[in-house]
């Protein structure tokens, strides 16, 4: 289908003016009606759903007179009369990989989309475990920690507010909205991890970040954690991809923030120290970082098997996965260290 009906939103902020005029073409009823697209988590075809119940019109019968969702100063438009021109238009208009894409939903294996992701997951995985401490060193010793730490922050931050411009429309599309119907660029895994549209959003996601990186900074070094933070951004965007493959569900969503590599952070931080105290909204939480660790988790499950409200549950767990799995991995280091320490003296 073209991508303009497959895309939902993410923040009402970045869509909120967005509206699909859908109008029934039956004979008896040629009333028009208005259907804001506000609501993450809702497909288009939950929406024809909604409004083939409430016309009482076949689907097929619906029509879609203009369709138009801006990003930036680019806005697209659609002359779609029915699912089957829906087809038509994208074997007429796409590009070669959107067609290998769109018939491995209907022919082929689900998992031909995630080639792609997973391959660049391993090798960036590889190339930051190795190059990280090369671009840590080039910054003076004393101010390697802070400058990690708030370029991380600033980067944001400046994503943040090119969302804000109008001339950084196309780029941000491509390389900083994880799209699972049709990803422009496997990059977009990682520039993702650093976008943010709304202002609660990013607020929230880097003051997480803040708590928890202040003290695990100093502990594992600004060379693994800036590892940790950028490898658990990419592999929380491939658990967000796999998911509804796996699965077997549809989805027309974009996701984007820092959620993902902020919960790889918060994994290492609860497998490190996981008696320490933890506060939700300055309010203590009883058992310290475990059971916060323990109680997001269960909560985001019962996001992915309920699907109740907006937030990509895949992304936050596939993170919490990869920092736990970080977190033991230098846990059980520092251990040897410790025993070399003591069996050698040194």
């Amino acid at each position: 289908m073209n991508r303009q009906i497959m895309l939902r939103t993410t923040s009402r902020w970045f869509f909120s003016g967005n509206l699909v005029r859908l109008s029934s073409t039956a004979k008896k009823d040629g009333a028009s009606m208005v259907f804001p697209f506000f609501q993450r988590g809702v497909s288009f075809a939950n929406h024809f759903n909604k409004i083939q119940r409430a016309t009482k019109t076949p689907m097929s019968h619906l029509g879609v007179k203009r369709l138009t969702i801006p990003y930036g100063i680019v806005t697209r438009y659609g002359q779609i009369s029915n699912l089957r021109s829906v087809l038509s238009n994208w074997r007429t208009f796409a590009t070669h990989r959107q067609l290998n894409f769109s018939y491995s939903r209907f022919g082929g294996s689900r998992f031909n989309s995630l080639v792609g992701p997973l391959v660049f997951t391993i090798a960036f995985g590889l190339g930051t475990h190795f190059l990280a401490p090369y671009a840590v060193q080039l910054v003076p010793a004393r101010l390697r920690q802070p400058v990690v730490l708030y370029s991380i922050i600033g980067l944001n931050v400046l994503v943040f507010m090119a969302w804000r411009s109008n001339q950084f429309g196309r780029v941000l599309y491509r390389y900083f909205l994880l799209d699972k119907q049709a990803m422009w660029s496997n990059w977009s895994m990682l520039g993702s991890a650093f976008s943010h549209q709304d202002f609660w959003h990013i607020l929230f996601n880097l003051w997480c970040l803040y708590s928890f990186s202040t003290t695990l900074i100093q502990v594992l070094g600004p060379a693994n954690f800036l590892e940790v933070y950028l490898n658990g951004a990419v592999i929380s965007s491939l658990a967000s991809l796999a998911y509804p493959k796996v699965f077997r569900l549809a989805t027309n969503s974009v996701s984007l923030g820092a959620s993902g590599a902020v919960c790889a952070i918060f994994g290492v931080f609860t497998a490190l120290f996981p008696t320490a105290n933890v506060s939700l909204w300055f309010v203590p939480i009883w058992g310290g970082a475990s059971t916060a660790f323990g109680g997001f988790a269960i909560y985001n499950i019962l996001g992915c098997i309920f699907k109740f409200g907006s937030l990509d549950y895949a992304a936050h767990l596939g993170g919490m996965a990869a920092g736990l799995v970080y977190g033991y991995y230098y846990k059980q280091k520092a251990q040897k260290r410790r025993q070399r320490a003591t069996v050698w003296g040194f």
